[in-house]
């Protein structure tokens, strides 16, 4: 008789995953909700080429900006927003910390 194979309970077996970095879950979010308000205008964005071609995030966004839909500009300015913010915190964390100056 073969005995139940019994494992000890998993205290993460039930929890959602956690994202490694909410800034990012908030831009994709943002872009996600860009995306679909574009398409309902008619706008068909390249997911992959917003995020592997800044000249064109950047064109898409000012784009959406001037949009004549009050929602679109919303979303725009929320995206924009947050990708200045992520830009902000990934030079911080690159540039080398420099001592303060004595004055």
């Amino acid at each position: 008789m073969q005995t139940p194979l019994r494992t000890a309970p998993d205290s993460t077996a039930h929890t959602a995953p956690q994202p490694a970095d909410g800034e990012h879950c908030d831009t994709v979010l943002r872009e996600t909700d860009l995306k679909w308000l574009l398409t309902g205008l008619g706008w068909w964005i390249d997911a992959n080429r917003l995020h592997s071609d800044a000249n064109y995030a950047r064109t898409v966004v000012h784009t959406a900006m001037q949009s004549g839909s009050d929602i679109v500009r919303q979303s725009a300015v929320l995206l924009h927003m947050q990708l200045q913010a992520m830009a902000v915190s990934q030079a911080a964390a690159q540039s080398p910390e420099t001592p303060p100056q004595q004055g």
